[in-house]
């Protein structure tokens, strides 16, 4: 009797937590389409710039992983990192235990979120290559084919939505505790040296996030018929943010790996 109430009890646990994954898959979903009613407006210019010209799958991948990796970097540096390195003064103090699973949930998402990034961005390299790859083989749009938003409205709005963002992003990681000041007295195998290692690389991955979406981006919505130099050169420039970006999360990978293991319970 004893061992069938254990095996019931793993059974609902493994249903709670399948449950759960479900939940936070909708949820994440949901989350990515809000985002996109506004982020998709803005990169409407692109798609309409290689529209007839570059394959359709190519096209919507691009718009695709712009959309994502816009939403990862927005929760990582917009929730989970102010919440895993900016202490909070309010309500009474959680006990070790507490604080020690809080932190090991808190690298998990971290982690979760650092590998959608990665995933992302080489298919972003991989799509933004083979858009750039007709540029020399096909012809642009007509003018009256390529809508622009500037000066309109809707562009001041979504164009402010994103300037906000982007400065939220820069002010939570410029608030942030350092790994190095939070976490270096931990008993752990890293040494302060890896964890600045980890502070420099969080910079540099918000660097690189910053100018995807606050300079190449922007910069698209000024591109003229015929501007195929142009268009090139943002292209190049962004394969190369996204290949930065990869260099920046392959840093964090191991060191967080131990941070992770280090939490753990029983640890």
């Amino acid at each position: 009797m004893k061992s069938q109430k254990i095996d019931d009890d793993i059974i609902r646990r493994v249903q709670q937590i399948s449950v759960a994954k479900q939940e936070n898959y909708n949820a994440e979903t949901h989350a990515i389409g809000n985002v996109s009613e506004w982020l998709t407006m803005i990169l409407e210019r692109i798609s309409a710039y290689f529209r007839e010209r570059a394959n359709k799958d190519d096209i919507e991948t691009l718009i695709f992983c712009l959309q994502h990796l816009y939403y990862y970097v927005n929760n990582l540096y917009g929730t989970t990192l102010p919440a895993l390195t900016i202490p909070t003064t309010q309500g009474v103090s959680p006990g070790i235990l507490t604080r020690r699973h809080r932190t090991w949930t808190q690298f998990q998402e971290m982690q979760h979120l650092l590998g959608r990034i990665e995933s992302i961005c080489h298919l972003l390299i991989e799509a933004a290559t083979s858009v750039l790859a007709v540029l020399d083989i096909t012809s642009g749009p007509d003018e009256d084919e390529l809508p622009s938003l500037v000066g309109t409205e809707q562009w001041q709005q979504a164009y402010e939505m994103l300037t906000v963002t982007l400065n939220t992003w820069q002010e939570h990681n410029g608030e942030r505790l350092s790994f190095e000041g939070t976490f270096a007295a931990a008993k752990s195998t890293l040494t302060g040296s890896l964890l600045t290692q980890m502070d420099t690389a969080l910079t540099l991955l918000l660097d690189s996030a910053s100018a995807i979406f606050g300079d190449i981006i922007p910069d698209f919505q000024v591109v003229s018929q015929g501007d195929d130099e142009v268009v090139a050169t943002l292209l190049f420039d962004l394969i190369q943010q996204a290949d930065l970006s990869l260099m920046q999360t392959g840093t964090l990978t191991n060191p967080l790996q131990e941070l992770i293991k280090q939490y753990a319970i029983g640890e």
